[in-house]
């Protein structure tokens, strides 16, 4: 398959979810020594009067430098503005591709995400592909680091209140869309995002990138966590009608003064719940809100409280579909509800790894078939 082809079809990526964005026009050029040429190129408005790329460079006096990753211009044509980001794409010490996007407005937040995170991808992409040996070691460093890039957008659940937040993320591929996210949507609420997108390709992650963009774009002080599944999940069943049945992730919204908490999920919640003055567990998935979640089609919320003896659990289909070394037995929510037990006075970096001893134990450090991600949440107790 040629550069051309492969570039295409990760352009192919990028257009069904152009309809969150203020992108209009992108266009993946080829930079040989004495020429610029165009590989590919996508309007997403047609009324978008898009600038040829010959133009821009040629009379803007166009310097790409190493530690240059962007030069924007603003360009006045047929007295309308059009704004231009170009991207030099370097491989060693020269440049092999050029990336140019515009708009007749100024970049919005959600498409300068979107922008940033599918230059990133095609440059790794481009590089591993262009290795073509799979067992390269070039083609293994590049997925490390798209997967280092992805690693480094997950929280450190550092300074939230009184809460002991710590999670754990074992991929079972280097490359993928499942997240972790956690920001403040307002002073006193912070929320936490876990997501599942399914599979391990180019496609994934650039789908976990765009679902990441979207809950934060839709997240207020004022919507819930229903809300926002709901406003999110209407779109994508329309722009990702073939990966969205694939899908689950959930949204966890913390009141950091008063330890109320709101729960929802596009799936099922796989979330165990400690109430300690009672000195249970309850597993939500077989609540009845929970079971009307796993089906993905009645989004409501569970509201719950925290306090100092109470704690949750989250854990990913990973976890409980883990299977033994003989292949007869999966981890199951049995196993992940005996081990939470054992160390519910535990802390939540200790709940944590002793989760992953645990299915590491029961796989026989086997390769892991799916992502694993485990998620505890305790309030510290007052002095």
């Amino acid at each position: 398959m040629s550069e051309k082809d492969d570039v295409i079809r990760h352009l192919d990526n990028f257009k069904n979810i152009s309809s969150l964005s203020n992108i209009k026009y992108i266009e993946i050029m080829s930079h040989t020594v004495d020429k610029v040429e165009t590989l590919c190129e996508k309007n997403f408005d047609e009324t978008f009067k898009h600038i040829n790329h010959h133009e821009i460079l040629a009379e803007n006096n166009f310097v790409a430098e190493k530690n240059k990753t962007r030069i924007d211009y603003e360009i006045v044509k047929n007295e309308k503005k059009i704004f231009c980001s170009i991207f030099p794409m370097f491989t060693g010490v020269s440049i092999t591709e050029y990336i140019l996007a515009e708009s007749d407005s100024k970049f919005s937040e959600v498409s300068e995400k979107l922008l940033i995170f599918f230059v990133n991808e095609l440059k790794i992409f481009l590089e591993q592909t262009q290795s073509c040996d799979p067992n390269n070691n070039k083609y293994k460093i590049q997925l490390m680091k798209l997967r280092e890039m992805q690693a480094k957008l997950f929280p450190s659940f550092q300074d939230i209140g009184m809460f002991d937040i710590k999670s754990a993320y074992l991929p079972a591929d280097l490359m993928g869309g499942n997240f972790i996210d956690g920001f403040y949507v307002v002073e006193n609420i912070y929320q936490i995002v876990i997501c599942d997108v399914g599979g391990y390709d180019a496609t994934s992650s650039f789908t976990g990138a765009t679902i990441r963009s979207m809950i934060r774009s839709h997240s207020s002080g004022k919507a819930t966590p229903s809300s926002i599944i709901e406003s999110v999940t209407t779109k994508l069943s329309k722009l990702l009608k073939d990966s969205i049945s694939k899908m689950n992730f959930i949204i966890l919204q913390i009141n950091i003064k008063n330890g109320d908490l709101m729960i929802s999920s596009f799936g099922s919640l796989n979330m165990l719940y400690f109430i300690g003055a009672k000195k249970s567990v309850t597993n939500l998935n077989v609540t009845e809100i929970g079971k009307q979640l796993a089906k993905k089609v009645n989004f409501k919320d569970i509201q719950l409280k925290i306090d100092g003896n109470d704690s949750l659990l989250f854990f990913s289909n990973g976890v409980k579909n883990a299977t033994s070394a003989d292949g007869k037995e999966q981890f199951s929510e049995k196993n992940i509800f005996t081990e939470y037990v054992s160390f519910l006075n535990e802390s939540s970096v200790k709940i944590t790894q002793n989760m992953i001893e645990k299915i590491y134990t029961f796989t026989d450090f086997a390769p892991l078939e799916e992502d694993i991600i485990i998620l505890s949440v305790k309030k510290v107790k007052a002095m």
